[in-house]
């Protein structure tokens, strides 16, 4: 696959923002503490095996345009800290029209201290993708379009701060699924439980123990 990036790349910083907000002085006090980021870009990629067919067979190739656009906001506010960013991109085949489509990636990440020790975070996240067409478990290529969703939120809670013993409990659900039917055995619903402890060494790095237990289908 031979594929070429057109990116134009925007960032969007406080001391922008401030000039916003002198035009427009209701937001002011707002706009000068909210960086912001803005990407847009531009793929064009030439795929020589589309339908991911096996040596021998006959394979499909297509030229794909993605147009994408992604938005994060990175802010801290107090003790809390807060993560988000939306990316979003429209995918076009010059020949295989009929897998045109619109993926999305959304995620959320905030923290927020408890007392001087304490930390709760919670975090959430959805995509939306064309499913990979190499099957496993058929001998035929399907060449119907598969949009693959998958979302996971959660959150853990801790206790203990650098140079100490940290236990914490945490908790996660996880769901996938499909539109073609060919893919159901790979859709899943779970939730997964965990607890134990970590010992952080320095703020980049933690060393520690614990177990986890999944249950769903």
């Amino acid at each position: 696959m031979h594929k070429q990036n057109y990116t134009h790349r925007v960032n969007i910083w406080p001391e922008t923002l401030a000039f916003v907000g002198f035009t427009a002085a209701c937001m002011s006090a707002y706009a000068e503490n909210l960086p912001l980021t803005l990407a847009i870009t531009e793929t064009i990629s030439r795929d020589s095996n589309l339908y991911r067919v096996e040596p021998g067979q006959y394979a499909v190739a297509d030229t794909v345009s993605s147009t994408g656009l992604k938005v994060g906001l990175d802010k801290s506010y107090g003790r809390q800290h807060y993560m988000a960013s939306l990316g979003t991109a429209i995918n076009r085949y010059f020949d295989s029209k009929n897998l045109n489509n619109t993926s999305y990636d959304l995620n959320f990440n905030t923290a927020s201290e408890i007392s001087d020790k304490g930390l709760i975070s919670i975090y959430g996240n959805a995509t939306q993708n064309l499913a990979r067409f190499d099957v496993a478990g058929y001998n035929t290529v399907d060449t119907v379009k598969n949009t693959q969703k998958s979302s996971s939120t959660g959150g853990q809670l801790s206790y203990g701060g650098n140079g100490a013993l940290n236990p914490y409990i945490s908790i996660n659900h996880f769901q996938q699924g499909f539109t073609s039917t060919n893919s159901n055995y790979q859709s899943s619903n779970q939730n997964t439980y965990g607890l134990g402890a970590y010992y952080s060494v320095v703020p980049q790095l933690s060393i520690g123990l614990g177990a986890r237990l999944t249950r769903g289908d």
